[in-house]
């Protein structure tokens, strides 16, 4: 009886230590290849589920965190000289007119230059191109204001170079970027008047968060941050220090002669910063906050500033993998995830004016306060925009010239594409020959997209 007490304890052990084990080691289930594809990209596309399926968790999320590509090619328009500000006065009605319309059609090809790059089977960053976009919606700035189409792709170019790096590197370079200068009037900040527009986002909206500091701290900051301008014949930064408040300022309870570095170091010593943008980031991942985790996380990020560790910790968090089906797929989710899941079903020329349609301007957020998120992407407006193309996704959708894709698709079974699979009635048996059943499986994915929950992830 002693024997076989010790048998049966001993397999348990191993029976409890396999499972363990292959819960952490072992391959991603399609459900977690499904889930991490929605959620740290734009959908589950056939070459990311194929790279993700054979790893688990932690190797998936590192492949998902490296960086393999530099940044989509520019427009030719926007890599031209800028014309200085002191020419302007030299311009006629005529000359000044077709000089914006000029840059009208460069910020609209800017728009698609960034939106054909996200449909690019060459783009396997996918993760990358979603925190440029999350930290375009964190440091506001706007096509509609910033006057040249070339300043906004230098700023996505910082938010390119620094999206999954260090936070502190981010902060610095973004507040001397000379379209946010331009888009939040620092160029018009100096000691005579100080202006506050960029002091009281760089508070409120980039790091510590409504409820954590003062008005005063605003007005303070604002003098700090005078003479930080742009030169108006090249478009750089520049420092005018005849136009800078030398006085002393009491910033966060701090007393000193500060300017921008020194207010910058101000704010990444407080702990509310940390825990201001893991609960931003959490919330980019996760549906509902969870305070406890937030908050271990941010002591961590407080360390170092280390977005890649950071996000790795929200990807590897239980609330993370808990999670499916819970949040709604932004417009340019929704619409690059369709175009990447059936290529050439939807012209990268089309993408500005599809997602603008939902309410997701690209490059051109409505506010400071940036786009929607999660449900409030969802109106009357926007939701008829949402069902339209998700309709048009299959329309035309011919077996033979899309063979390729289908077979991906429809080998799976069209409902298991979608995050809540048991929201969707399930399709027809797998299809494994497209040429015989091309057309039912064509049939299975507009019931899958035409369903509500096509629009969730």
């Amino acid at each position: 009886m002693k024997v076989l007490s010790i048998e049966f304890y001993g397999v348990l052990l191993a029976l409890l230590f396999a499972s363990c084990y292959s819960s952490l080691s072992f391959s991603l289930t399609f459900a977690e290849a499904r889930h991490l594809s929605l959620r740290a990209g734009f959908g589950p596309e056939s070459e990311l589920i194929n790279r993700l399926l054979p790893l688990g968790k932690g190797k998936a999320i590192t492949y998902l965190l490296q960086r393999r590509e530099k940044d989509f090619s520019v427009p030719p328009c926007a890599q031209e000289t800028l014309i200085p500000y002191m020419q302007f006065k030299d311009f006629d009605d005529e000359k000044l007119m077709a000089f914006r319309q000029s840059q009208n059609k460069c910020k609209n090809a800017l728009k698609q230059a960034y939106a054909s790059h996200l449909l690019s089977n060459d783009s396997n960053d996918v993760l990358l191109h979603r925190m440029e976009l999350f930290w375009h919606n964190h440091f506001t700035s706007s096509l509609a204001k910033v006057p040249y189409a070339a300043l906004m792709y230098e700023q996505h170019n910082t938010i390119h170079k620094n999206a999954l790096g260090s936070f502190r590197v981010l902060l610095h370079s973004v507040i001397r970027d000379p379209a946010m200068i331009m888009y939040l009037d620092n160029n018009n900040n100096n000691k005579a008047k100080p202006n506050e527009n960029l002091g009281r986002e760089l508070l409120e909206l980039f790091t510590l968060g409504v409820g954590n500091y003062s008005e005063k701290d605003v007005k303070e900051v604002a003098r700090a941050l005078t003479g930080l301008s742009i030169d108006n014949a090249n478009f750089v930064p520049r420092f005018y220090p005849e136009r800078h408040d030398y006085a002393k300022k009491t910033i966060l309870g701090q007393t000193g002669y500060f300017g921008l570095d020194a207010v910058l170091e101000i704010l990444l010593s407080k702990p509310e910063v940390a825990k201001y943008i893991t609960r931003k980031l959490w919330l980019e991942f996760v549906s509902e906050a969870d305070d406890k985790a937030i908050s271990r996380l941010a002591s961590e990020f407080y360390q170092d500033w280390n977005i890649s560790r950071l996000i790795r910790g929200i990807l590897m968090s239980q609330a993370f993998w808990d999670d499916a089906g819970n949040m709604t797929k932004s417009p340019l989710e929704l619409v690059v995830g369709g175009a990447r899941l059936l290529p050439g079903m939807v012209p990268s020329k089309s993408v500005p004016n599809l997602v603008n349609r939902m309410g997701q301007n690209i490059f051109d957020p409505p506010n400071v306060k940036g786009w929607p998120i999660g449900s409030d992407w969802i109106n009357s407006k926007s939701y008829v925009e949402r069902v339209k193309f998700t309709e048009q996704l299959t329309r035309g959708l011919q077996p033979k010239r899309y063979k390729k894709s289908l077979s991906f698709l429809c080998e799976r079974g069209a409902s298991e594409l979608a995050a809540s699979p048991v929201l969707v009635t399930p399709a027809s048996a797998k299809i494994t020959d497209i040429a015989v059943n091309g057309e039912a499986c064509v049939d299975d994915l507009a019931r899958v997209f035409e369903h509500p929950a096509w629009q969730l992830k």
